[in-house]
Formats: structure tokens, sequence, C-alpha cells
């Protein structure tokens, strides 16, 4: 009879579960807070192309691909270009969330928003910093028909992070 062993299905069980509870608390402490600007943009889109022929590269001197025609490796390529930014905003979004040091606050009109599936209901204001129109999630304050909004943020060159919000 054979004896089986739970401890490593348990322990990978676990540590999935921690991962997704890691990602869903970044999601929503630093992803809704978090705005980046057109210099964080061109440096995730430089960074992404870098990374991705670097990998390639990589991967195909290895052989742990076999590109037989030109076509499966643009295939392969494309695919890493399509993958890789997304893995690399988790740590641009972290590194702003964590260096944004210059605090200022503004005051914008406002008016509410409903979300959807990939974003959340609250106020749109115009950041004029960013030059865009930013949605805070998370606001005191006047909640049934706010008019303007007081938003406190820390910023660097890279984007900004809301620190509170109050509408009135």
């Amino acid at each position: 009879m054979k004896n089986y062993r739970y401890w490593p299905l348990l322990f990978w069980t676990s540590l999935a579960a921690m991962a997704l509870f890691l990602f869903l608390s970044w999601k929503a402490i630093v992803w809704q807070n978090t705005w980046i600007n057109w210099r964080a943009l061109r440096l995730l889109a430089i960074s992404s192309l870098v990374t991705s022929t670097l990998l390639f590269s990589w991967l195909w001197f290895k052989n742990h691909i076999k590109v037989k025609t030109l076509r499966s490796g643009l295939l392969v390529f494309s695919g890493l270009l399509l993958f890789i930014p997304g893995i690399l905003c988790l740590p641009l979004h972290t590194a702003i969330y964590f260096t944004a040091d210059r605090e200022s606050h503004y005051t914008a009109a406002a008016r509410w928003v409903s979300g959807g599936r990939n974003s959340c209901s609250g106020l749109e204001a115009w950041d004029a910093e960013l030059k865009q129109k930013i949605t805070i999630c998370n606001y005191d304050g006047y909640a049934e028909r706010p008019e303007n909004v007081i938003v406190y943020k820390r910023s660097n060159d890279f984007g900004m992070v809301i620190s509170e919000a109050w509408a009135y």
C-alpha cells in the first residue's frame, strides 16, 4: 500500500492562497491610489521591450523554445511583449507608491462616476500635474451629490499617490 504525504499539497496550496491574498491587498491599497505619468509609461514601454528581447534571446539560445519558422518566432516574441508589461506594472506602481515624497493638495470640480469591471466607483476629477482625469475611489465627506473635491497627494517624477480626498 502506498503511503501518500500531504505536506507538499498543503504547502503549495498555502503558498498560492498567500500569493492571491497579497495580490488582492496590493490591488486594493497600491493600484487604486497610484497614478503614473507619461515618463513612467515610456519607462515601462522601453523596459518591457528590452526585457522581452533579452528573455526571448535567452530562451532561444538555451533551446527552451524551438523556433522553426519566422512566424513562430514572431508569435513567441509578440506574446512576451504582451505579457511582460503586465508583470512590470507591479514593481513600477509599488516603487511610485513608496517613493512619492512631494506633498501637495488642490481643489477640483468633481462628479460621481460608477465603476465597472476594471475600475472602482468614485469621484472623477481633473489632475493638472498628470494632465488627465483621475478617479478617486476612497474619499470622505459629502457623498450624495459632490461638486468639489480637495485632493491631498504625494508625487514624484513618475507619478502620484492620492493620500486623502474630501468631497463637499
